[in-house]
């Protein structure tokens, strides 16, 4: 139900503050019993509407991957609602209920603008499951409306509670950025230290404690000697100041003497 914004807001007539002002005055009694209230309040909204205190307009802001139906649904608003009634509270936590949005701002700009801030989650990495891939965030949670076919740009992190870690752990794979862009995954081993797996085929090996540093030392000499593209299967970091290379195994073809 979008519709394009003028970019001046429209000014309300002396008449329409005037019965604004008057409707909260008769919400707020609460002398009077519920029984008496709801008919007059019905009576009163009617007439806001007539007045133009409808919802005319939906602007909605920071939108790219949140689809409209999701939205649209968790506003349950309709054209020439009276904009006075919407709770603007209920508004917010039935967007918060939507995978995609982390945070959303609500108001209100009479007489008839409603507009909706969102604040999405940022995709961080894949998760690997046993149902599948699923696209978490920098807090380690699932986007449930997020198609992981759409993300395989991701890295791929697997290991038992690797969601809660994986933004650690990328930010510091990421201080190197000519070997992290060979990195396609990262596996967290005995919820302790990382596997990290490149594309080249070699599987680096971090230590527990001063991964950084170990992760550093291997981007000078990779610079220096393009190690992982030689063949090897494994590049062991685990013991401070110490590299260990495991070659490939060399697997002869079938009847071949050995």
């Amino acid at each position: 139900m979008r519709r394009l914004i003028p970019d001046m807001q429209h000014m309300p007539s002396f008449r329409r503050i005037a019965l604004f002002g008057g409707i909260c005055a008769i919400v707020a009694t609460s002398a009077l019993g519920y029984q008496m209230r709801a008919p007059l309040i019905e009576g009163f909204y009617a007439k806001t509407i007539e007045t133009g205190f409808a919802v005319k307009y939906i602007d909605i802001k920071g939108r790219n991957h949140t689809s409209d139906t999701h939205i649209l649904a968790a506003l349950n608003i309709n054209e020439g609602d009276p904009i006075l009634r919407l709770q603007l509270n209920d508004i917010r936590e039935r967007l918060l209920n939507i995978g995609w949005v982390e945070d959303a701002l609500v108001r209100r700009h009479l007489p008839d603008r409603l507009e909706i801030i969102l604040q999405e989650r940022i995709p961080l990495a894949l998760w690997e499951t046993d149902a599948g891939h699923k696209v978490i965030d920098s807090a380690g949670k699932t986007i449930t409306e997020a198609n992981s076919r759409n993300f395989t740009h991701l890295t791929v992190i697997s290991g038992e509670n690797a969601p809660a870690k994986a933004h650690e752990i990328l930010q510091m794979l990421q201080t190197e950025p000519e070997l992290f862009a060979d990195v396609w995954a990262v596996q967290l081993v005995s919820d302790r230290r990382w596997d990290v797996f490149l594309r080249s085929g070699v599987t680096v090996r971090l230590p527990e404690s001063e991964a950084g540093n170990a992760w550093s030392k291997l981007a000078l000499i990779e610079q220096e000697k393009q190690i992982t593209a030689r063949d090897i299967s494994t590049i062991d970091l685990r013991i401070p100041d110490k590299l260990v290379v495991e070659p490939n195994k060399f697997i002869p073809a079938k009847g071949q003497k050995t």
